[in-house]
This record gives structure tokens, C-alpha cells and sequence, in this order.
């Protein structure tokens, strides 16, 4: 690759950067909102979501949304996440936003969504977007978040990750927040 293409791909990810800073409401180093949220799973409620002691990495998607899914491929996100599973406070919470737990059974079901169902006993709903507006403006996705176990955020990705220098930066970003 030519050395053009390096500098070009630097602009894109400045750029990339100050437009994650305008379409979230929060910053690297806020207190994270709290949230509530209901795990697809077992359909149970979580109030106060968010525990102190805890290190989060919220990876906000939507069935609809071709960048989420394509960096919710094992290979990518979960793959990161799956390097810390052993790490008791480390917690990956995929939220779905806009689908009731019956559309995001259909999903995982079809043929389509069944690529995904690594994410179907993890994965919580946010089917209003009351948590995910807590952290963005209006839906935008895919968004990652990571906090902290002093429960502040640490690090914060709108747009898809798949390439390996951003999955590295995620990786040191839950390293921070351990």
C-alpha cells in the first residue's frame, strides 16, 4: 500500500473520530449514564445496569444494520471480547436497538440472522432506545463504548470495527479499563 493511502486513511480516522465527539452525548472520561435494559435470553430486566467495579464494553447494533452485523462477526468484536471472558468483572453486552424480543428471534432464527447466533444468549434489548440515547443522538450505529470499572468511559467508536488497528485499540482500551 502506498504511503498516500496511509496519510488518507490517518484523515479518514481523524475525521471519524471528531464525528463520533458529534453524535454522542457523552465524552471519554464522563461518568457513564446509567441504564436499564432487558436480556434477550431470559427476558429479564436489569435496573442500574451499569455496577461499579464492573468493566463494560456496550456494543450498541440493530438487525438492520449492515456495519453492525458485519463487526459482530465472531471474528471481529466478539473475538476481542472473547480474549477477557476469564476476567470476572469483564462484561461484552451487545444491545439491539428496535426489536422486540420476538423480531430478535425471527432473526436469529432466519437464515440470515443465524450467522449471529453466537450473540443470542448475550445480547440485551433496547427496543425504545432509552439506554442507547443516554449515549448517542438518534440511534447512530454501530457505536462501542467501553467503561471502565470506576465506572467511567474510557473509549468511545461509532462506525463498524473490523480493521486491526481498531480492534487494537479497543482491546487496550478494555486493558484500561480492567
Amino acid at each position: 500500500m502506498g504511503r498516500g493511502n496511509k496519510r488518507n486513511r490517518k484523515n479518514v480516522r481523524h475525521i471519524i473520530k471528531n464525528h463520533t465527539t458529534n453524535v454522542t452525548v457523552v465524552s471519554i472520561n464522563d461518568k457513564a449514564p446509567q441504564i436499564n435494559l432487558a436480556k434477550y435470553a431470559d427476558n429479564s430486566v436489569i435496573t442500574d445496569f451499569i455496577v461499579p467495579g464492573n468493566c463494560y464494553l456496550l456494543s450498541f447494533w440493530a438487525t438492520w444494520c449492515g456495519n453492525c452485523l458485519i463487526e459482530l462477526k465472531e471474528e471481529f468484536i466478539p473475538s476481542i471480547a472473547n480474549e477477557f471472558k476469564d476476567i470476572p468483572i469483564f462484561k461484552f453486552v451487545p444491545i439491539c436497538i428496535d426489536s422486540t424480543e420476538s423480531e430478535l428471534e425471527k432473526f436469529f432464527k432466519s437464515t440470515h440472522g443465524s450467522k449471529w447466533h453466537h450473540l443470542s444468549q448475550t445480547t440485551y434489548l433496547d427496543t425504545n432506545r432509552l439506554a442507547n440515547s443516554k449515549y448517542a443522538k438518534s440511534g447512530i450505529m454501530p457505536l462501542n463504548i467501553v467503561i471502565g470499572k470506576d465506572g467511567v468511559i474510557k473509549y468511545i467508536h461509532s462506525g463498524k470495527i473490523t480493521a486491526e488497528e481498531e480492534l487494537s485499540e479497543l482491546r487496550n482500551a478494555i486493558i484500561s479499563g480492567l
